[in-house]
């Protein structure tokens, strides 16, 4: 039963975080930058889409900085000037 129990978490914990949803549509691909709000509730997705992949990572980045902030306040050292 504990090892069922644990395989359970490290699938839950294993699963993408964020992703990027692509479409084409009238000859355009569309890249919408998603992330997991939690496991049942499913994926947010970005105000609008992009035209270019790049900016749609742009964004899972920023999504990532701001989880590290906020989760891990102490490895991010601030100045006061």
């Amino acid at each position: 039963m504990i090892v069922t129990l644990l395989l359970g978490v490290m699938t839950m914990e294993g699963k993408p975080q964020y992703r990027t949803k692509v479409w084409t549509e009238n000859g355009i691909t569309y890249y919408q930058p998603q992330r997991r709000i939690n496991i049942l509730s499913g994926w947010e997705d970005y105000r609008h889409p992009f035209q270019y992949k790049s900016l749609s990572q742009i964004i899972i980045e920023e999504w990532k900085r701001e989880y590290d902030i906020k989760h891990n306040p102490k490895s991010y050292q601030y100045e006061k000037i």
